[in-house]
């Protein structure tokens, strides 16, 4: 069971019925990137407010990452939220293209599209693809791979075969040294990459 909690806006914020009494004590607003927030004086009385996030207050997290399951910043019933790392919570940003994990190279005489994926900070390159469709799907497939239940994909999970997501990544990072014209710092990345998705663990 839930409850609503309306902001001064009209915003409407979505919290557990057993924790509404408790939050509604307060006045909720939206910050500039649409969380719902709070202020409070300082322990001393005297020093500048302090802003108080939410689903920060329910999980008693106040620092770190905290996912919105499923997408909505003001559903902050508990089973909505999660602590996630950086690299997972990342996955939910709005991407700058159509699709998410590619960008577009007008240098490249063809196959300008290139899909790329970042895991703890180590970038992979899935490829270069004729259409942006096909490197969006080429970034599921890693997505799926290293985010299971985190990935947040361009194309319904349904269109992938999740038994064989290694292979297919192995498979794109593979064709890389096909290409004419590698230099070899070039090959020693993707020998690297190869190396990073077979020894990589979930």
């Amino acid at each position: 069971m839930h409850k609503v909690i309306q902001t001064p806006c009209g915003k409407n914020i979505i919290v557990d019925k057993h924790k509404f009494n408790e939050l509604s004590k307060h006045s909720w607003n939206l910050n500039s990137t649409g969380y719902a927030r709070r202020t409070s004086k300082k322990k001393d009385g005297y020093s500048k407010q302090k802003t108080i996030l939410m689903h920060r207050f329910l999980l008693n997290f106040p620092k770190g990452e905290i996912d919105h399951i499923n997408g909505n910043k003001l559903d902050n019933r508990l089973s909505n939220l999660r602590v996630v790392n950086r690299s997972k919570n990342l996955q939910r940003q709005t991407p700058k293209n159509l699709y998410k994990g590619i960008e577009f190279d007008e240098n490249l005489k063809s196959r300008r599209w290139i899909a790329r994926i970042c895991i703890n900070n180590y970038r992979i390159s899935l490829g270069c693809f004729t259409t942006e469709k096909e490197a969006a799907k080429a970034y599921d497939i890693a997505t799926l791979y290293f985010y299971d239940k985190y990935a947040y994909t361009n194309f319904n999970i349904c269109n992938y075969d999740k038994l064989n997501l290694k292979q297919e990544i192995l498979k794109l990072i593979s064709d890389r040294m096909k290409l004419k014209s590698l230099n070899c710092n070039v090959k020693r990345k993707i020998i690297k990459d190869l190396k990073f998705v077979e020894n990589f663990r979930k």
